[in-house]
């Protein structure tokens, strides 16, 4: 039986395992069988994990959409042309082809829209906690004074709810 790989590169003439699937030991009665997944247009082999089917998983798909509210953010935009920029300068040396090109930028897209996708959440759940912590200052302010402290309760919470 030959050996598998998950890449070919043309360059070097080398077929290296670059591509793994990292887990926690405690989950690896869940995973069924791994195997590497012959290639048909690129350079890339996939790996497919099964997973145990007694397990239930409920509905559980792992399939990512775009959040096309990013794209109307200039900062998500000006981010994103960056990557792009980067990318070419890095990728493109006259022999990749345009597939290898496009298949990378999708890829890097995806990741970078991720991760921005991820410090906006934890940016607004920091602001959250921030506005709930001084919410509850401001109630237990109004214990000892009712009518100071009532209309900036009132913002905070309308603050929180446009969250």
């Amino acid at each position: 039986m030959a050996a598998e790989y998950t890449f070919f590169s043309s360059a070097h003439g080398s077929f290296p395992r670059i591509d793994h699937m990292l887990g926690n030991k405690t989950h690896l009665k869940t995973f069924k069988k791994i195997e590497i997944i012959s290639r048909i247009i690129s350079d890339h082999n996939g790996i497919k994990l099964e997973i145990n089917k007694r397990m239930n998983l409920g509905n559980y798909t792992n399939t990512w959409k775009l959040n096309n509210m990013l794209l109307n953010d200039q900062w998500v935009n000006e981010e994103s042309k960056k990557e792009i920029e980067k990318l070419l300068e890095t990728s493109d040396n006259g022999n990749t082809t345009c597939q290898n090109l496009w298949d990378t930028a999708k890829s890097v897209l995806k990741g970078n829209f991720t991760a921005i996708s991820a410090y906006i959440k934890k940016e607004e759940k920091l602001q959250i906690n921030n506005l709930m912590m001084h919410l509850k200052v401001l109630e237990n302010q109004e214990q000892t004074q009712p009518q100071i402290r009532r209309k900036e309760i009132i913002k905070i919470r309308a603050e929180i709810n446009k969250m």
